[in-house]
Order: structure tokens, then sequence, then C-alpha cells
């Protein structure tokens, strides 16, 4: 799923995802290289994140 709203002037490309799928982590990318956006953030939550750092 891609969602685009535009906030302020900035356009913003929410890509629903699952975190696990190897479909999934394609799609992003060609979504990132697409779009070339100046910046990318993702949302985990803290079992992710603490998986991702330990």
């Amino acid at each position: 799923m891609i969602k685009e709203i535009e906030i302020n002037n900035c356009k913003i490309y929410l890509v629903g995802t699952a975190h696990i799928s190897k479909d999934s982590i394609e799609e992003v990318k060609n979504i990132i290289n697409q779009v070339n956006p100046e910046g990318v953030a993702v949302e985990l939550d803290e079992k992710r994140f603490l998986s991702l750092i330990s």
C-alpha cells in the first residue's frame, strides 16, 4: 500500500510493509529509487529496534 500526502508543500509517501517479506523490501527499494526522497523514516516497534542495534 502506498499513500501520497502533502503537508506544507512537502510530499510524503507512506508505504505499508511486511517487515519479513522479501517482496515488501523490493517494493520499498523501488519506491525509494523512483521518488529519490531527501529522507526516509522507518517505524519499528521496540523489539525490532532492539534486534537491529544489538
